[in-house]
């Protein structure tokens, strides 16, 4: 029993020296990168270019901010080590929660050309810490756009069952090895090394992540396949509602045919759901050329759409030259919106020729889309 013990002190005397290892170098790395600079724009003098003296700056400031979010971490696992984070339990509307998060990674996601969506089948209201909930939901979105690829897709789906509910966040990044993945909890872990400089991050997140989950009682699991995406699954025990909750429709448009066109299916289901919400007959196609023939065919029966909300990047027909073919059909009476995960600033004169009313950002939430809808139609909301 001695030697067990002197064991297991000796392993922790390991641990506890590679911890303060690894901290030492993510410290003093930024801290190096600094001193470098600073001794480059020295030793120019007054000979700097304005524009080299900016950029250096620029990079001062980088690592100025990426030292502290390491020592602002470091405090954060510090706290959630020693149990010494108070909870401050409400009860959290978590559809409303998981919008605001992804429209805070919106920035970021349209940056790397990802494309953010939401899934949920009910309205999910719950007891929970509301700063906790969004720390841990960033965390993992940030990361799922961080390490995905090109053109790729980050989801969070919402689910209860009254006794819990959960949290997945899909992403169709780089994956996780399967040998890595008993690690990836594990403080200053990271799958591949040699991108953190690129990627950027602590190697801490993770390990928070798991701490606070486990001091809400709940469970963190990660599924993943290289080269094929990862999926992280949260599931809190507590008392939910799945109620359903009414929402105001508008006026004008309250009964009327809507179509949306995008070539991913879920947004289609997601924004088609929406859309009935409050009270519009929503019908989809994942076809920018299906939807020129159903506008048609609706238009000739006289059951026209009255409503368009087509997606701005599709394989086989791209959204703004959709919209020009269906406005050559049903002219210019009913509005059409597009639907981007990008910034539309560089497309608007363009898409403003081809008869687009009014545009909306990716992901489309329901905070967003009666908004949309006035605007499109010349109300204010």
């Amino acid at each position: 029993a001695f030697n067990d013990v002197i064991a297991r002190m000796r392993v922790l005397d390991e641990s506890r020296q590679e911890f303060v290892s690894n901290v030492s170098h993510e410290l003093k790395t930024p801290m190096t990168s600094m001193k470098v600079l600073a001794d480059s724009l020295l030793q120019m003098g007054e000979d700097v270019p304005p524009e080299m003296y900016r950029e250096f700056l620029q990079d001062i400031d980088g690592e100025l901010d990426r030292e502290n979010q390491m020592i602002e971490e470091l405090l954060s696992l510090a706290r959630t080590d020693r149990k010494q984070v108070s909870m401050n339990i409400s009860q959290l509307d978590i559809n409303a929660l998981a919008e605001s998060v992804l429209k805070r990674v919106r920035p970021l996601a349209q940056k790397k050309d990802v494309e953010l969506i939401l899934v949920s089948e009910r309205e999910i209201r719950a007891e929970a810490d509301e700063v906790k909930m969004v720390m841990i939901l960033t965390n993992l979105v940030e990361n799922a756009v961080k390490y995905n690829r090109e053109h790729g897709k980050v989801t969070v789906t919402l689910d209860s069952d009254g006794k819990s509910f959960t949290i997945a966040v899909t992403d169709t990044g780089i994956g996780i090895p399967k040998e890595a993945q008993a690690k990836i909890f594990d403080r200053f872990f990271r799958v591949d090394p040699s991108r953190s400089r690129e990627i950027g991050g602590t190697g801490l997140g993770m390990a928070i992540t798991k701490n606070i989950v486990d001091m809400m009682g709940g469970t963190i699991q990660v599924e993943s396949e290289t080269g094929k995406g990862t999926e992280f699954t949260i599931m809190l025990e507590c008392e939910t509602s799945g109620e359903i909750v009414k929402r105001e429709p508008v006026p004008e448009l309250k009964g009327a045919r809507a179509l949306v066109v995008d070539d991913d299916a879920q947004t289609c289901m997601s924004v088609s759901r929406m859309l009935r919400e409050i009270e519009m007959t929503a019908d989809w196609t994942t076809s920018g050329k299906e939807a020129v023939l159903r506008a048609k065919e609706a238009y000739e029966q006289n059951q026209e759409f009255k409503v368009y909300i087509i997606d701005w990047l599709m394989p086989d027909m791209n959204g703004i030259e959709t919209v020009r073919r269906i406005r050559m059909v049903v002219g210019s009476e009913y509005p059409i919106i597009i639907l981007t995960a990008y910034d539309w600033s560089d497309i608007e004169v363009e898409a403003r020729a081809a008869g687009v009313t009014a545009f909306c950002a990716k992901p489309m939430f329901m905070s967003d889309i009666r908004d949309t809808l006035m605007t499109a139609i010349g109300q204010s909301q």
